[in-house]
């Protein structure tokens, strides 16, 4: 047998509850047409 393989390690995710650098909060840039 042999070395017991390791239980695949979950990366933690990138920060991407946080503000994007020159994305400011509130502000959408994507705009539904006609709104």
């Amino acid at each position: 047998g042999g070395p017991p393989l390791l239980p695949p390690i979950e990366m933690p995710n990138p920060p991407k509850d946080q503000t994007l650098p020159g994305l400011e909060p509130g502000t959408t840039k994507i705009k539904t047409p006609g709104g």
